[in-house]
């Protein structure tokens, strides 16, 4: 096995698959089936869900609601529905 450089179409697949689980967890905490079940519900499109990604994932956002690229009848929704960020927090020692 080559353990050399990794090309970048190989990165993109693999953040792509990070996005795709992170996204499915998301939605299953939140009592839907899927991520596409989820994505259907709230009609986002692809480009929501990696907003939403980005905000939690990179940006490390606290809550839906710090997502104020989506509208805020959208957040309101996600919300309801149970959506959430995993939030963590670091213990002092």
């Amino acid at each position: 096995m080559n353990l050399g450089a990794v090309p970048w179409h190989d990165e993109r697949l693999v953040m792509a698959r990070a996005r795709d689980i992170w996204i499915d967890e998301t939605a299953r905490r939140a009592g839907f089936a899927s991520a596409a079940g989820f994505a259907q519900t709230f009609a986002l499109k692809n480009y929501r869900l990696d907003q939403l990604y980005r905000a939690a994932a990179k940006e490390l956002a606290g809550s839906v609601d710090d997502v104020t690229v989506l509208s805020k009848e959208l957040r309101e929704s996600l919300v309801r529905a149970g959506v959430r960020f995993d939030v963590v927090t670091p213990d002092l020692v």
